[in-house]
């Protein structure tokens, strides 16, 4: 699902089928910013990926 307006826009989907490839190739076409939810969460966070998935499981 891609859900768009003027300032924003995201892509939802399930796990696994490609939406970060596809979106960041189309960011770019597009000349938008482009931001994986995931990578900035364990940014500001300051924890990786296992330690990410152990907090919230």
């Amino acid at each position: 699902m891609i859900i768009a307006d003027e300032k924003e826009n995201m892509l939802f989907g399930i796990s696994s089928i490609g939406k970060t490839s596809v979106w960041e190739s189309l960011a770019k076409n597009l000349a938008y910013p482009f931001y994986v939810l995931d990578t900035e969460i364990h940014k500001k966070l300051k924890v990786t990926q296992d330690q990410f998935v152990e907090i919230m499981y």
